[in-house]
């Protein structure tokens, strides 16, 4: 009887994805086996990985972790599609800015969406006006860190007057320091790293908190 994979079989699977120059179609299978696992971690990396595999099929995943339940996992899929130039990719980027309700999450939505475009667009005038409504949205008015990510698309797009803005926000952004997705998915990695060294019934129980 085979042995099921625990936590650290799959991170070091993954770990060892990372460092091939390419990516075969068995390990891709591999990656979809895991983009739905359990563990969010995993998912992440997973998410992580697919920067780098540039094809139809992982694009198809990374939109598909883009609607992942961790909205970690979520942030690092719109993180991975910025390398993505295709039109579809624009525009899912787009309704995943609208959808979104994770403010982290929805700022790093806002990166991906204004990198997509310009790389893929010659004219923005319809981007800057897509981001100027952006900013009249109550949801972007209360996020600092998103209202951040619309004056860089903002300045991106050619509006040389937001770097006043960038460097303003920048000085009091300093101070606050916001949790980073690195540092968030961190956290998590060491919880679940806690939770594979005790039996499983634990991990069972905790995992159940954790969905409440």
């Amino acid at each position: 009887m085979t042995r099921r994979r625990t936590y650290q079989d799959k991170e070091l699977l993954l770990r060892n994805y990372v460092r091939l120059n390419r990516i075969t179609k068995t390990e891709f299978k591999q990656l979809m086996r895991l983009s739905k696992d359990k563990s969010s971690v995993i998912r992440f990396e997973v998410a992580t990985i697919l920067f780098d595999v540039k094809n139809q099929a992982s694009k198809k995943l990374l939109f598909q972790l883009a609607k992942d339940r961790d909205s970690l996992v979520r942030a690092e899929a719109y993180t991975s599609l910025s390398g993505f130039k295709f039109a579809d990719v624009e525009e899912f980027l787009r309704k995943a800015i609208e959808r979104e309700k994770d403010e982290l999450a929805c700022s790093y939505a806002i990166t991906s969406w204004g990198e997509v475009a310009l790389k893929l667009f010659d004219e923005h005038d319809e981007d800057i006006n897509y981001v100027n409504k952006l900013l009249r949205t109550h949801k972007i008015m209360v996020s600092e860190r998103c209202r951040l990510e619309c004056y860089y698309a903002l300045y991106g797009f050619g509006d040389k007057k937001m770097l006043k803005k960038i460097m303003k926000f920048l000085t009091r952004y300093s101070k606050n320091s916001p949790t980073s997705l690195g540092g968030e998915m961190n956290c998590k990695k060491m919880q679940e790293n806690t939770c594979s060294n005790v039996p499983d019934v634990v991990q069972y129980n905790q995992s159940n908190k954790r969905k409440d």
